[in-house]
């Protein structure tokens, strides 16, 4: 049976101004146009459009209708439209009309959720009738068939009306994100959820209780600690138990979250655990005290830098470390903003360079630009490529100091900051561009090859001067650099830019060109193979 396309979208076809080609999914994708056609709120026609190329346009010639039964286009032709009301008619398939009801039904899953959770504290008449449809649905017939899925939106109302054993029936089906809607429920119902899975305190637990559903309990009860001090008791008795290894093991990890949120109980029982050589749980311990650390735990902190200290040879191990103190650094932490600056200060320290990445943004910039200024420092050419990005994103400092070590005859790392240039003319940083351009034309050897390389963002944004003088190397046979300009070349020549491209087409086509690269591969497969290889990146990042 036809339909009208506004009552399945429910007039989100309508239009108000401006011009839509309506590409619907439902319709072209699963279904068919029947007629396609509009009524223009000024005038009152019907504009109706038949075929593909049929394009019809109101007596008043404000709007307009295109398409015909292949597609959906219409739109205003003047300002000031009044608009458009959707008349069109359309048949959808099986496939898509299935799509239809499982999106109304999710919809009112969701409404159901809502109004349980509202009438948790509720008594009365809303109350029973709530709680009776909750059972109603809970069934095994439901929980068996294909619409099982549709049910997860009623954990969290099970929870919230006190029907545990139904709430159980749904977790035991282990529907995905069981979890995280429990956890969401506020109030006591959660906590008593997660005990009364775990039999604590005279309760008696649910029979069959499998591993997970005992671990998700330790989960709620964590997602509550530092609220409910019935939840940490639990959480902290579960971690001192050591007949219970496994729930012993999540009781730990779980107590990160308290202890995160600055329950001192909770910190003090990590600390413990992980000072102890001997506890088989002392490295649960310590992932737990690192997540307390990310959020700034004063107590955490100490104990991770503490042991950082007198971490040597796991480098894995430190790189995760400096991580969670960048972490806390970001939220204002001192201590660990304090440690990382120390460590990006020591020479002596093997991974410099990942303490200053773990630094927040602002702070390590002013540690590369003191590490690019001392001209003794072991990292200074590390720290001018990385000051590439910095000048990206529209540094100064950053740019002048990369500007003065590129152009410095005595300098060293020249190679490193033409690096970083290159990195800050991908921000279509012009004054990079013409510093490298001027670099290209006048030095040799493996200064001239970078600065060539570092044009490829440059010509990217088509830069006139960058754009000419990589054409120009290109195109000279026997220039040790024409494979660095090509590549440089390619993204722009991938989108069709004329010079770029008839650079590439020379490059294939010259068949007396016997040039070489330096593993004695040819400028004509060079040329292909760079080609290729730019139009595939290209096609990726469109598909993306």
């Amino acid at each position: 049976m036809p339909q009208i396309a506004d009552d399945l979208w429910g007039g989100a076809l309508d239009g108000d101004t401006g011009s839509q080609a309506l590409d619907v999914g439902d319709i072209v994708q699963t279904g068919r146009i029947l007629r396609n056609r509009i009524r223009c709120r000024a005038c009152g026609d019907i504009v109706e459009s038949v075929h593909r190329y049929d394009f019809h346009v109101c007596s008043c010639g404000s709007v307009f209708a295109d398409g015909g039964t292949a597609y959906l286009r219409r739109g205003s032709l003047t300002k000031g439209s009044e608009g458009w009301d959707e008349l069109t008619e359309f048949e959808l398939s099986p496939a898509a009309r299935e799509r239809r009801r499982r999106r109304s039904e999710d919809a009112w899953w969701m409404v159901f959720g809502a109004r349980a959770e509202c009438c948790q504290h509720l008594g009365g008449g809303v109350r029973t009738t709530l709680v009776a449809r909750a059972r109603r649905l809970v069934s095994s017939t439901n929980l068996r068939n294909s619409r099982a899925m549709n049910l997860r939106w009623l954990a969290g109302p099970c929870v919230s009306l006190g029907l545990f054993r139904d709430a159980w029936r749904l977790h035991r089906a282990g529907h995905w994100d069981f979890r995280p809607k429990v956890r969401a429920v506020e109030g006591r119902a959660a906590v008593e959820y997660a005990l009364w899975i775990l039999g604590t305190n005279g309760r008696q637990a649910p029979p069959d209780t499998t591993r997970q559903q005992r671990v998700d309990a330790l989960s709620i009860l964590s997602g509550h600690g530092s609220r409910s001090p019935e939840a940490l008791e639990h959480l902290l008795k579960a971690a001192r138990d050591y007949g219970l290894s496994l729930e012993r093991r999540d009781a730990i990890l779980h107590l990160g979250g308290p202890a995160a949120e600055g329950v001192g109980a909770a910190v003090e029982l990590l600390v413990g655990v992980w000072a102890d050589p001997a506890d088989p749980e002392e490295e649960t311990a310590f992932f737990a005290l690192l997540e307390a650390a990310r959020a700034g735990e004063p107590r955490a902190l100490d104990a991770i830098c503490e042991f950082v200290d007198s971490l040597e040879g796991d480098e894995n191990l430190r790189r995760l470390i400096f991580r969670a103190l960048g972490e806390a650094a970001q939220v204002g932490a001192g201590r660990a903003l304090t440690e990382l600056v120390r460590y990006s200060r020591d020479r002596s320290e093997p991974l410099r360079l990942d303490s200053i990445d773990a630094l927040p943004r602002r702070n390590a910039l002013q540690e590369l630009l003191a590490i690019a200024k001392a001209a003794d420092d072991p990292l200074r050419s590390d720290a001018l490529e990385r000051l590439g990005d910095f000048a990206r994103e529209g540094d100064r400092n950053a740019l002048r100091l990369l500007h003065v070590a590129a152009e410095d005859p005595g300098d060293p790392d020249r190679i490193a900051a033409i690096k970083g240039l290159g990195s800050a003319a991908w921000a279509e940083e012009s004054q990079a561009a013409d510093i490298l351009i001027g670099l290209a034309r006048e030095a040799t050897g493996p200064l001239r090859h970078a600065a060539l390389e570092g044009l490829e963002g440059a010509a990217f944004h088509e830069h006139t001067g960058t754009l000419t003088l990589l054409v120009e190397v290109a195109l000279r046979r026997g220039d040790p650099c024409r494979f660095v300009a090509l590549n440089s070349l390619a993204p722009v020549a991938a989108l069709g830019h004329v010079a770029a491209r008839a650079a590439f087409d020379r490059a294939i086509t010259d068949a007396s060109d016997d040039d070489c690269d330096e593993t004695g591969l040819s400028i004509q497969l060079a040329a292909l193979l760079i080609l290729e290889g730019a139009e595939s990146t290209l096609a990726g990042a469109t598909l993306e």
